[in-house]
């Protein structure tokens, strides 16, 4: 076991900084929402507030807040029309995320997933089949409209994990989503290849249309797309990936030294923590840029810890980039950290702003108040509910104090 090396090994810069987290005061705001989990924030011009969620099985909602997250309220309805053909079974159907268009319109993405009925496996299920509908509203969820039928196929599944339709200042809708290779029949897909990586789609005409612009690169998943006031665009990434043939053969998964994970009756660590294909070897949070306009990527660069995951990078009104992050080893919250030159590095500091929720997402009022919501959850058996934060940054010196790191390529 001594010669076992994980990612913190290789990122030295990130690892230092994972164990001391400081409490950062912010305002606190619940409901009795329950029909949210992985929250989804989008807003309009107008500073209106928007989280897709359902109330029901086969009933979509969208909740709304008017007074900058201080409180919410049921918006509209969306009924889901996605149909399993015939012969299959329904694995999942949900709301994946919402967004504002430039015109006012409202947009949500409706994800299914289905396959011939047997238990979930992934990769290797050669009937599983994903895609992603597109409904628009242009009445305030009165009414919705199919706008667009993502669907990859033959040998790709599409959907997952929720997040957010942004708003450039040319007025294009930027939806990243996650795009999985799968096998298909006759076709099984080799364990090197078990990858996904998020597809960043766009929409010209305020959600009436789409088309897929690039990648954010393999591994990448739940991204989340800001742009900077100087044209720079800029991606927080869930980097999460099992160990391929090409990494170091002492590399080994984290999962297997957890207090709270039973690694030798694990399936996925019953070969050993090094084995290829086994548990991920990374999972957590990294960030990419784009400097024409989202045609092209940087390779990810790991920014936080193990299971630090599910970011959102926001931008304040004189540049300054904040990554609020959610956490889930040993207990779960919201963290964020700090960056003053277009994400080139990262503060040292890392602030705590609570002890519950997960898949939080973040927006900006117009007076630097972030708003940051998240589904309240504890742990195991605890109920999940539409949560929001209020809070502002540190003061500038006060980040400064902690010095900041220049995060490696991931591995």
């Amino acid at each position: 076991m001594s010669q076992i090396t994980t990612w913190a090994d290789h990122h030295p810069e990130v690892a230092q900084n994972t164990g001391a987290h400081m409490p950062w005061p912010c305002e606190r705001h619940s409901t009795e929402f329950g029909g949210v989990h992985q929250c989804s924030l989008s807003m309009s011009a107008d500073n209106e507030l928007v989280v897709a969620g359902w109330v029901a099985a086969d009933t979509g909602a969208v909740f709304h807040s008017r007074d900058e997250g201080r409180s919410w309220q049921l918006l509209a309805e969306v009924p889901l029309s996605g149909q399993v053909p015939a012969g299959y079974t329904w694995l999942a159907q949900s709301l994946t995320g919402s967004g504002f268009a430039a015109d006012g319109s409202i947009v949500v993405f409706e994800r299914l997933a289905y396959n011939d009925g047997r238990p979930y496996e992934g990769f290797s299920d050669e009937t599983l089949h994903g895609k992603l509908l597109v409904l628009r509203s242009t009445n305030r969820g009165g009414t919705w409209e199919l706008t667009a039928d993502l669907d990859p196929s033959p040998h790709q599944i599409i959907g997952g994990n929720e997040v957010s339709a942004r708003r450039l200042a040319d007025g294009r809708l930027l939806l990243p989503q996650n795009v999985c290779s799968q096998s298909r029949p006759g076709k099984p897909l080799p364990v090197g290849e078990y990858t996904g990586r998020d597809f960043l789609y766009y929409s010209e005409d305020d959600g009436a249309t789409w088309f897929r612009l690039s990648s954010l690169g393999e591994h990448s998943d739940e991204s989340c797309v800001v742009e900077h006031p100087s044209g720079r665009l800029i991606a927080s990434t869930r980097y999460q990936r099992k160990k391929l043939p090409g990494d170091p053969p002492e590399m080994g998964t984290p999962y297997f030294f957890q207090k709270d994970h039973d690694a030798p009756s694990c399936q996925e660590c019953s070969r050993g923590p090094t084995a290829l294909g086994g548990h991920s070897v990374y999972k957590q949070s990294a960030v990419v840029y784009s400097d024409d306009g989202g045609i092209s990527w940087t390779p990810p660069r790991i920014v936080t810890g193990w299971l630090q995951q599910t970011a959102c990078v926001i931008a304040m009104s004189d540049g300054t980039l904040v990554l609020p992050f959610s956490h889930k080893l040993g207990s779960h919250g919201q963290r964020f950290m700090v960056s003053y030159d277009r994400g080139e590095s990262w503060s040292n500091g890392i602030w705590q702003l609570n002890d519950s929720g997960m898949y939080a997402n973040s927006a900006v009022m117009p007076d630097d108040t972030i708003v940051t919501v998240h589904d309240g959850y504890r742990g195991r058996g605890t109920r999940r509910a539409l949560c929001s934060l209020r809070w502002r940054l540190p003061a500038r010196a006060e980040v400064a104090r902690h010095g900041f790191f220049h995060p490696r390529l991931a591995g």
